[in-house]
Formats: C-alpha cells, sequence, structure tokens
C-alpha cells in the first residue's frame, strides 16, 4: 500500500519523503479533524502549494 502512496506522489510530482512527513504529523494531531483524504498526494500538494 505504501509503495501505490509513493507512486501517486510520483506520479504528481510530490516529493513522497516532504508528504509522508507531513501525513504522519497530521494524523498524529487530534485538531487535524480526520480529514484524511486531504492527505492523498494530489490533495496534498494543492493544500501545501496554496499556504506556501
Amino acid at each position: 500500500m505504501i509503495y501505490s502512496l509513493f507512486a501517486t506522489c510520483k506520479l504528481h510530482q510530490v516529493n513522497p519523503y516532504e508528504w509522508l512527513l507531513d501525513v504522519l504529523r497530521k494524523i498524529n494531531d487530534p485538531e487535524y479533524g480526520g480529514r484524511f483524504s486531504d492527505l492523498l498526494p494530489h490533495r496534498w500538494k494543492k493544500n501545501t502549494s496554496t499556504s506556501a
């Protein structure tokens, strides 16, 4: 499963290391609110590129 997520990162030109670090931080944060679909690589890229 993790391999398919890394392949999705590659497909959407997302750095898998940065993505994984951020995802691990957010899933452990009780204030994140469980919006796990936003952590998929293609959505994560949209959310992080607009906030930077």
